[in-house]
């Protein structure tokens, strides 16, 4: 899926602001940073620094860099992942085409739980989230798991969903977010 988007970089020793759209724009402008180090190396009298120290450098400028998204179709996603020139990289390798539940897994790890970017991504797969009323969720996570097998049928339209979910949120067992006008549950770990 291909998608059209234009994020600027601006700072990190560069002359104006730079808009990427594509990784080989971003790779293109990580070349002119690790440029911008070597010169600057040279300039104070140190030693022509080596392809991996210059990689580093570009990855990491001697001044900050200001990354934003200037138009495209993620831009609340974008600018909640607060992303660096090596988070910009795995932006076009994987996130930008990541689906709404994935990016939603994403904004809860990063905004509830405060994972790093490499954490969420290795914690999303297996986070247990559903869309929809915090009742219906909890009653689809039973029949999932199949603890409504137990039950004979006629009795399993007593079970108060709501009340059940109201219990279970204010026990911390699930947690309740909106997301691109989603609403979100996440079951905790803790009720598995």
């Amino acid at each position: 899926m291909d998608q059209w988007e234009q994020i600027v970089i601006k700072g990190g020793g560069l002359n104006g602001p730079v808009i990427v759209s594509s990784l080989q724009e971003l790779q293109s402008l990580q070349l002119r940073l690790a440029q911008i180090a070597r010169e600057a190396a040279q300039a104070s009298g140190e030693a022509e620094p080596e392809l991996p120290q210059l990689l580093q450098m570009a990855s990491t400028p001697m001044e900050p860099v200001e990354i934003s998204y200037l138009e495209g179709p993620h831009e609340s996603f974008f600018n909640m992942l607060e992303l660096d020139l090596d988070g910009l990289v795995v932006w076009f390798q994987q996130l930008r085409e990541l689906k709404q539940p994935q990016r939603a897994a994403l904004y809860f790890l990063r905004l509830y739980r405060s994972h790093s970017l490499p954490e969420a991504l290795e914690l999303m797969v297996d986070l247990p989230l559903l869309a929809g009323d915090a009742a219906d969720v909890l009653e689809e996570i039973h029949e999932m798991r199949g603890d409504l097998d137990a039950i004979p049928d006629p009795f399993v339209r007593y079970i108060d969903w709501a009340r059940m979910a109201q219990d279970w949120l204010s026990q911390g067992t699930l947690v309740i977010f909106q997301f691109e006008g989603v609403e979100w549950v996440v079951l905790s770990p803790k009720a598995k």
